[in-house]
């Protein structure tokens, strides 16, 4: 199983967008709370071979086609959630972009346990500027295809 999900990692961070322009989307999803979530899955609606899925810290890189009308689908244990690439304007990509899930819930037990936690250490590059985009149960919907 592990290295399905090498070898499916693998082949979506080599797919690249050919023949149009493109630009890179950098971000991170994070809960309601604050918390990062990892191994969530991000992919582009009209073409399931570009995406990719994020880090440890719940940050990651895409690219897409510059013009943008499309969505991008979270996905996580649960359903999915899609965002409209179109709210994303050219200012906010000089911003570090952040998807904040709203229906997601955690254990605030469990949280603190982490922070706590000596043996757990991990590096994550922190946006200064950055522009915030909710995520809420609205998003379930798939948008319909052009």
């Amino acid at each position: 199983m592990k290295i399905l999900i090498i070898i499916t990692m693998t082949f979506l961070l080599c797919v690249n967008i050919h023949g149009q322009e493109v630009i890179e989307l950098t971000g991170e999803v994070i809960s309601k709370h604050g918390t990062p979530l990892p191994g969530t899955s991000i992919v582009l609606n009209s073409n399931r071979f570009v995406g990719t899925i994020t880090d440890a810290c719940g940050q990651f890189t895409l690219q897409v086609p510059k013009g943008r009308n499309d969505y991008l689908m979270f996905s996580m244990i649960s359903e999915p959630f899609y965002f409209d690439l179109n709210l994303i304007k050219d200012q906010d990509l000089n911003k570090g972009i952040v998807f904040r899930i709203m229906p997601f819930s955690e254990s605030r037990q469990q949280r603190t346990k982490n922070k706590k936690d000596k043996n757990i250490t991990i590096d994550c590059i922190k946006f200064v500027y950055k522009k915030t985009f909710k995520i809420t149960d609205k998003n379930r919907i798939s948008p319909k295809s052009n």
